[in-house]
This record gives C-alpha cells, sequence and structure tokens, in this order.
C-alpha cells in the first residue's frame, strides 16, 4: 500500500480515508483486487512466468502474490492459466 501511496504523493492513511469513501473497502482490499484483475490478464493473455508478473507488480515474493491470487480465486496462476487455456 505504501508504494501506491508514495506513487499518488498522498500519505497511505489518507490513501485509506479514500478508498473507505469511494469503493467501501480498505486501500489494502482495492489494491489487491486490482492486482488480481491484471494478474489475471497476464496469465490469460502472455507466457509471462508467475515470478516475471510478480516481478512487474513490484513483488519481492512471488509466492505472496500467490497466496493473494489463490484467495481471491480459489485456484493457484498456474491452475488459473491451464483453465484458460483449456
Amino acid at each position: 500500500m505504501a508504494y501506491y501511496a508514495d506513487r499518488l504523493n498522498i500519505t497511505p492513511n489518507y490513501l485509506n480515508i479514500i478508498n473507505r469513501k469511494y469503493f467501501g473497502t480498505t486501500a489494502k482490499e482495492q489494491i489487491n483486487i486490482q492486482i488480481g484483475l491484471v494478474v489475471k490478464n497476464l496469465l490469460d493473455t502472455t507466457d509471462l512466468t508467475v515470478k516475471q508478473i510478480a516481478e512487474s507488480l513490484h513483488y519481492d515474493d512471488p509466492s505472496y502474490l500467490c497466496r493473494i491470487f489463490r484467495k481471491q480465486t480459489g485456484m493457484t496462476p498456474l491452475r488459473f492459466r491451464n483453465r484458460m487455456r483449456d
């Protein structure tokens, strides 16, 4: 969350206030939702590895991205990719 707040030149607390007002979620929840959408798109339209996707989204640990993705979709990124390609 700090990364995105910094990119917007606001504090993480203010980012949370804005998100609660307009989306009804915390900034972290909203960021995870948006990242999930990006990951789904990249898994479906590219041959990038999960590690490459994680790096492009500024995640140091690909397994953390996998946990977020699995929590949202109920499946691993590779299983999602395989389902989309079948």
